[in-house]
């Protein structure tokens, strides 16, 4: 058994995302690797983008939470990593921009996105989380991966920072009396330049968004807290991007507003 050392795990991956560079997955190397020493990884290469850039956790996102593309990749349970204030955007206008220059491999998805008005218990329920959320808004997360062919594992994923790019959150919105059903059974299709590419339901997503952020509280280490926005996972299969490409959706079943984002670089 070869020994992998956290910390240069966490400078070797830091360094691929600074320099936008392939490397090779960290359990070819080390197959022994483990989900615990990979959160450990990720927090130690959280702690040196925040030194090299300033960078600072504002939430997180939760990524594998759509069970209808776990065979298609290879990963049949949800892992979570934080998003920054570098890297996640709130957008009060209809539309944004995404600059993918500095990715590797970018996809799209979209997203529900909420943030906590308080913290949320360990074994808190749906119910009893739409009850902590303080705002609901749509939202495109920019994914990428550092692996050759978006090969991942969960342990790859989540050293490569749980696969989080960029965020944009579109106009947020105070919860509403049938969220909780509504977040069930809303539908949604995917637009790319005005083509409809891909579609799902909030059901795709461990049932609803809100039994996201139930498992999140349940299996974090790292408790949740209020003033965390946290992104769910994608409610399609993530789509690959190009410059010049512009991404919206349709939202049945929710009294969210859409979020249009072109992307550039």
């Amino acid at each position: 058994m070869t020994y992998a050392d956290s910390n240069d795990l966490a400078i070797t991956i830091e360094d691929a995302r600074r320099s936008a560079s392939l490397i090779e997955r960290f359990t070819d190397r080390y197959p022994d690797l483990e989900l615990p020493q990979a959160y450990d990884v990720l927090q130690r290469a959280s702690m040196l983008r925040g030194a090299a850039t300033g960078a600072r956790p504002v939430g997180r996102k939760i990524g594998f939470t759509n069970m209808t593309i776990w065979d298609l990749y290879g990963v049949y349970g949800p892992i979570w990593g934080w998003m920054y204030d570098d890297s996640m955007k709130l957008c009060d206008a209809a539309s944004t921009t995404i600059d993918i220059s500095r990715l590797v491999q970018p996809r799209i998805e979209p997203e529900i996105v909420f943030c906590l008005a308080d913290d949320v218990p360990v074994g808190a329920q749906a119910h009893d989380i739409a009850g902590l959320v303080e705002w609901v808004a749509f939202g495109f997360e920019m994914v990428q991966c550092h692996y050759p062919d978006w090969k991942v594992t969960a342990v790859d994923s989540v050293i490569d920072g749980s696969l989080h790019g960029a965020s944009r959150v579109g106009t947020r919105i105070a919860p509403w009396p049938t969220m909780v059903d509504d977040l069930e059974r809303f539908s949604l299709r995917l637009m790319r330049n005005g083509t409809v590419i891909d579609e799902g339901r909030g059901a795709n997503v461990l049932g609803s968004p809100l039994n996201a952020l139930a498992h999140l509280a349940e299996s974090a280490s790292v408790p949740l807290h209020a003033g965390e926005i946290i992104t769910t996972g994608t409610i399609t299969d993530a789509a690959w991007v190009r410059p010049g490409e512009e991404y919206t959706v349709e939202i049945h079943g929710l009294p969210l507003q859409a979020l249009t984002v072109l992307i550039t670089g």
